[in-house]
């Protein structure tokens, strides 16, 4: 017995959970990535904004470079993998908002966008 529930168990529940969804779920790590996502403090986006305005400068920087930064800074205290680069792609986007960072182009589209300090 594996411990997945079996096709007819899923179709009984209702669900449209499929096999392979099921099994990226039970991915340790990508468990393990989502769960630190969803359970990311205030004091955790206060430091991602610190580590954000560290990197950035007054010269505009490509926003994909920006997380990357980011991401290598935090290590381990960030998600892995896309979760972690989304989490610093919206705190990019809220000091937009607040008027922290300034951006041109559409920030959503990393690779095309870019955020600089204000001067």
């Amino acid at each position: 017995m594996s411990g997945y529930p079996t096709n007819r168990e899923l179709r009984h529940a209702g669900s449209v959970v499929t096999s392979k969804s099921l099994l990226e779920w039970n991915s340790a790590p990508k468990r393990e990535s989502i769960a630190k996502a969803l359970t990311m403090s205030s004091s955790s986006e206060l430091r991602v904004d610190e580590v954000i305005l560290s990197i950035t400068e007054t010269s505009w920087r490509k926003v994909a470079s920006v997380i990357i930064k980011v991401a290598e800074t935090l290590g381990s205290d960030l998600p892995e993998g896309d979760a972690g680069y989304n989490i610093v792609a919206k705190r990019i986007d809220s000091l937009v908002r607040d008027g922290r960072l300034l951006a041109q182009g559409d920030i959503k589209k990393w690779r095309h966008s870019e955020v600089r300090k204000p001067n």
